[in-house]
């Protein structure tokens, strides 16, 4: 398909694209859509600011620049341990064809490579309204067992300050991933299907 010479031919495209039966899962159209590509450009600009001032946050100590403050936030069992809990969520919640489904038509609309109806629009804002909850809700539950192991080991300073420390990422991780990602894409599918 041709791409739109003017914007009353765009219109035209997106009404009769928009008429088109949903694709289903693994026969994704490839159409092409009359959105310019600053919508990508905003999204990539976004979630490259979020991520520069959390590092920047982090790395500043005594009015300096301090690199090394970086390896202080950096724990795999913090992440990976809430990582597994979303994946466990998401099974329980969606199939698995459905969450394969939704992250490419997700990464084919950053792209602008499809054109999604209303239906699926409200369905993507859901799924990741759903993750940033899962999210920030499997982190709270790492940070609550932290505790309780915190608990265990009061006479011993050290691992007392260590554990809270791993319980304290678990949040960070966490609230940064909803609210840097899942969310923000959740209220951006919101619009769409709000808007038509």
């Amino acid at each position: 398909m041709k791409p739109p010479q003017n914007h009353d031919d765009c219109s035209s495209g997106f009404e009769k694209n928009r008429q088109e039966k949903r694709p289903k899962y693994g026969k994704i159209i490839k159409i092409h859509i009359c959105v310019s590509e600053e919508v990508f450009m905003r999204v990539t600009i976004g979630i490259v600011l979020g991520i520069a001032s959390l590092f920047w946050a982090v790395s500043m100590r005594g009015g300096g620049l301090d690199l090394r403050q970086m390896i202080l936030f950096i724990n795999i069992p913090s992440a990976l341990f809430p990582a597994l809990g979303v994946v466990a969520s998401m099974l329980v919640s969606y199939r698995a064809a459905d969450i394969i489904r939704n992250f490419k038509m997700c990464r084919l609309v950053r792209r602008n490579k499809i054109i999604i109806d209303e239906d699926t629009s409200r369905e993507l804002a859901q799924f990741y309204d759903s993750l940033g909850v899962y999210s920030i809700a499997w982190c709270g539950i790492h940070t609550i067992l932290g505790l309780v192991l915190m608990a265990a080991n009061l006479t011993d300073p050290a691992q007392l300050l260590s554990g809270f420390a791993i319980s304290a990422l678990s949040i960070l991780y966490g609230l940064a991933v909803a609210y840097l990602i899942f969310f923000p894409l959740s209220r951006r599918f919101s619009r769409e299907w709000k808007k038509r």
